[in-house]
């Protein structure tokens, strides 16, 4: 029987270096206002809670524009500081410009995993994602990689699941994993779209579920499929 290991992208394979810093040092040098890390740690998670669960389409530049500038506001909103709808611009110019970074259990795990599955992406992202994970140097180990972008629907509508195993194009006898950070946006709609899932929670976030696979580092996976 064929195995296919499946992973979200964001906070599974990639993560975004320096967030917290550059809000900091962003928000000291435009408002003298000087934010504990911690703090603006948990706007980003909080953040991210609010609105992962309508992952944003654009009908033009101005559009992405618009959802940035009142996204980087409300997050400053919830460390208590009012920023201006300019700054908030050139905020996510800040954000947006810093690098990606490869999980350090990822390619020991991919590299275990390729000998004896299929692998693949299925992701919530705008545009570019085969060629992020080019980039970072990870996009040769996976047998298709598709976004929500190339998809057409997003998580957590499992369709999107489904259309991605369809375009994947994967024998009916293959049994799909589905590894992801998100309970709502990956455990749930791919163990309903028919997929196992394996919830990936480096910080402990999750400790209070229980109805799940979760695993603290990726190297894990390879260990629950012998």
């Amino acid at each position: 029987m064929n195995s296919c290991i499946i992973f979200d992208c964001n906070n599974t394979l990639l993560y975004k270096t320096g967030l917290a810093k550059t809000l900091q040092e962003f928000l000291l040098q435009k408002y003298r206002k000087d934010i504990p890390l911690p703090k603006l740690e948990k706007a980003f998670r909080d953040m991210y809670e609010r609105r992962k669960l309508k992952h944003p389409t654009f009908a033009d530049a101005a559009d992405r524009e618009r959802y940035y500038s009142a996204y980087n506001q409300e997050l400053c909103a919830l460390v208590g500081i009012a920023i201006s709808s300019l700054d908030a611009l050139n905020l996510n110019k800040r954000l947006s410009s810093l690098p990606f970074a490869v999980y350090d259990d990822v390619i020991p795990t991919l590299e275990l995993l390729k000998k004896t599955c299929l692998l693949g992406v299925l992701a919530n992202w705008t545009n570019g994602l085969a060629d992020i994970l080019k980039e970072q140097g990870i996009s040769r180990y996976f047998n298709f990689i598709y976004s929500s972008h190339d998809l057409g629907m997003s998580k957590p509508d499992t369709a999107f699941f489904e259309r991605g195993i369809a375009k994947a194009n994967l024998s009916p006898d293959t049994v799909c994993y589905y590894v992801g950070d998100d309970y709502e946006l990956d455990v749930l709609p791919a163990r309903k779209a028919g997929l196992r899932p394996i919830l990936i929670d480096r910080k402990n976030l999750h400790a209070e579920k229980t109805d799940c696979i979760k695993i603290r580092n990726l190297e894990l996976v390879k260990k629950l499929l012998t």
